[in-house]
């Protein structure tokens, strides 16, 4: 929520809990952009679930009938791909939600480092995502990103497994 911080022209809800945070996903009514830090982990039979909650996840068999927000961000590891995954159809939350009408989704194709240093990354993409389309948002994090010397030496795993994936 950082990077939204003084940010008065920004209408921001956060969701008290992980079911409040999966209904607004599932039945997005009024909402334009969804923002979700959880922990994705890759599940062989599910391909992978994001887990908002000890007891709460959102599979990709729920994104078949959900309505969700016309954007949508996940910060997670794999939530837009699952390791090990043979040929087929990339059936994830991510690919799922542009079939469910998103326009614009931020996913990771892998883990994403949790250390300080990834969250400055995060934080840089959410606020560029305030002002510009999701795709634009992230290739100005990443310029920002890379153009500072003393980051471009740490792990990819801070910044690069955040794609954008868009419908239009």
């Amino acid at each position: 929520m950082a990077a939204y911080d003084g940010r008065a022209d920004l209408s921001v809800m956060p969701i008290a809990d992980a079911i409040g945070c999966r209904n607004v996903i599932l039945a997005a009514e009024g909402i334009d952009l969804a923002v979700v830090v959880a922990h994705g982990r890759p599940v062989r039979e599910l391909v992978h679930y994001l887990e908002l909650d000890e007891h709460t996840a959102l599979t990709p068999a729920d994104m078949l009938r959900a309505a969700p927000p016309p954007a949508l961000i996940l910060i997670s590891c794999w939530g837009a791909h699952a390791p090990a995954r043979g040929s087929g159809d990339p059936m994830t939350i991510a690919t799922l939600a542009l079939t469910r009408g998103v326009r614009s989704v931020a996913a990771t194709t892998s883990e994403m480092l949790d250390d300080p240093a990834s969250a400055a990354f995060v934080n840089q993409f959410l606020s560029a995502a305030t002002a510009h389309p999701i795709p634009q948002a992230l290739h100005i994090a990443t310029r920002r990103w890379t153009a500072r010397p003393d980051l471009r030496g740490g792990f990819l795993s801070r910044w690069a497994p955040l794609a954008a994936l868009c419908s239009w």
